[in-house]
């Protein structure tokens, strides 16, 4: 066998279904091993970025690494960006990208970049594969690693000679069926009792549910032990959904990306679980919302992370689910077996006061002309949730429009995708893309900002051509919109280089063979919406919107407690 076609059939033994990319000559004998391969779909795509944002919103949705596939040199130079947006977000996809031959490497001839090098920095691994004899072994190791552990990106380069060159294949092909988690260490049953016994000494504890939760899939198992604690559940936004957003326990996000309200829950917590959170600066406003002497709990896959942001943690290693369920059950053995129902949850004292908080800081949100032109973001956020409830793929893009579009309901996991740790631009769109893949008869939405959408929307071309059908709504007001907000609120209106002009985005949404609309009437935005959903086509609704709207800032709220 040639090392490009064990390459497809590693990729088909571990479960891998479509692979992303831009075609080169120096992958041809990849992308001809997979055309005789009808088990993956190879996607072209117009921009490496675009590849690899489809393969993290994919395994966003499913717990499962997509492959993505460039050129030598200037293709895979085109990686890092969305690379590191996964290794922040701890998101596993495989990415390959091509080479020159072995005997021209490191003479800086024509495409000889050090991309091994390169990647280093945004990779949780990454290797050159040295000879077609490897590449069954290179494929195994880099299979396990992205989904192994702490999942994240992992890249090999191949040089030509490699892939064309003859090897003999594994005899069995290793790893099958990949998905995360590869595997469940179990946590230290003393430890996990100890941490009982700290959590039922607490008046007020609290659950913080981070992404280790959803990549472990143990959201049964957290809200069970929510049910039977009464305890309140925040998550970070790598975790929306683990717990439904409209679940009387569930109070949200917490931290400089969500609400009021679960700050609130967290600043005035006598003790807190932390489940596959990282505590990072995003969740606790530059770590302002854990009194001092608080005790916290962190349980987590990775050593370490434990102790990283607050070392005085009551540590636990081990997985998000195993740990749950060592919990749940030592709880169970304590107090009984007695979940608490809905009614009975959403009475308890700490809990109403809670949603009462949660209910104002909503209709204080929405207490707005919402039949202004321009048309105000709050109206999107409504519509869009009375259209879809919460269980759509809701793909959310980076700046001003997040603080509107960040406070959708979200009712099932998986649903959520948002760059969190990096915040990139030019994320939601291919995301939702990469998600619809996943899930085609889940409706998609995008909701994301104009200077977001331009940095990607020549692949609305590749939505039409594969038949994506995302709904992409821009956030329109013709600007870097959080910059304009700080160089108003900081800086005394002084504008220099966030203000720009924007074609019509439906118009050029038509020309892709899309369904485009442009809307200025607050009146039309629910048909339009309505109508885009039903053209079973990828859509651009390019909503023009007040562009000095904007909410009150949490992290601005909280400053006065620092």
């Amino acid at each position: 066998m040639k090392g490009a076609e064990i390459i497809v059939e590693a990729l088909v033994q571990a479960g891998i279904r479509f692979v992303a990319g831009v075609s080169g000559d120096s992958v041809l004998e990849i992308l001809d091993a997979l055309y005789e391969n009808p088990a993956i779909e190879y996607i072209p795509v117009r921009h490496e970025q675009v590849s690899v944002s489809m393969a993290d919103g994919y395994a966003r949705a499913t717990g499962r690494p997509m492959a993505v596939l460039t050129h030598v040199g200037p293709g895979a130079l085109n990686l890092p960006l969305g690379l590191c947006n996964a290794l922040k977000d701890s998101v596993p996809l495989l990415a390959m990208s091509g080479n020159i031959n072995s005997v021209r490497l490191g003479r800086d001839a024509w495409h000889d970049v050090d991309v091994v090098s390169t990647l280093r920095p945004v990779t949780k691994w990454n290797t050159e594969c040295k000879s077609p004899a490897e590449v069954g072994e290179v494929m195994r190791r880099a299979l396990m690693e992205a989904a192994g552990g702490r999942p994240g990106p992992v890249h090999v380069s191949f040089p030509k000679d490699v892939l064309s060159g003859d090897a003999r294949g594994p005899e069995v092909y290793e790893p099958r069926d990949v998905s995360v988690p590869m595997e469940r260490p179990e946590p230290d049953p003393e430890r996990v009792e100890k941490a009982v016994e700290m959590f039922m000494e607490a008046e007020n504890p609290l659950l913080f549910a981070g992404g280790g939760v959803q990549w472990s899939d143990a959201c049964e198992e957290l809200r069970a032990v929510a049910e039977t604690t009464g305890a309140p559940v925040v998550t970070t936004d790598s975790a929306r959904g683990a717990i439904p957003e409209d679940h009387p326990l569930s109070f949200g996000v917490v931290g400089s990306l969500g609400k009021v309200t679960p700050c609130e829950a967290m600043r005035n917590s006598d003790l807190v679980l932390g489940i596959g959170a990282r505590f990072s600066d995003l969740s606790t406003i530059e770590w302002s919302l854990i009194g001092e002497g608080v005790p916290i709990i962190q349980v987590d896959l990775d050593p370490n992370e434990i102790g990283r942001q607050y070392p005085s943690a009551y540590g636990i290693e081990g997985d998000a689910r195993r740990f749950l369920a060592g919990f749940l059950s030592e709880i169970r053995n304590r107090n009984g077996d007695s979940p608490k129902g809905p009614d009975e949850l959403a009475a308890l004292p700490r809990i109403r006061e809670l949603r009462e908080m949660a209910d104002q800081e909503w209709a204080d949100l929405m207490d707005k002309d919402l039949n202004a032109k321009p048309i105000l973001p709050q109206l999107i956020l409504r519509e869009a949730m009375d259209l879809l409830g919460g269980e759509a793929i809701v793909s959310v893009g980076a700046g001003t429009h997040t603080t509107f579009a960040g406070k959708y309901v979200v009712g099932k996991t998986r649903r959520l995708l948002r760059s969190v740790g990096l915040g990139q631009m030019g994320f939601s769109f291919p995301a939702a893309m990469g998600a619809k893949l996943a899930l085609p008869d889940v409706p998609a939405l995008v909701m994301t900002g104009d200077g977001d959408f331009t940095m990607v929307m020549q692949d609305l071309e590749t939505a039409v051509r594969r038949n994506l059908a995302v709904v992409v709504v821009v956030f329109n007001d013709f600007s870097m919109g959080a910059v304009r907000h700080f160089q108003k609120n900081q800086h005394g209106g002084r504008y220099i280089g966030v203000e720009h002009n924007n074609p019509d985005f439906a118009e050029m949404a038509k020309l892709f063979g899309a369904h485009g609309e442009r809307v200025e009437d607050p009146a039309r935005l629910r048909p339009a919406l309505e109508e885009a959903f039903a053209s079973g086509k990828p859509a651009v609704l390019d909503v023009i919107i007040d562009r000095d709207e904007t909410p009150k800032s949490v992290r601005a709220f909280y400053q006065k407690f620092k």
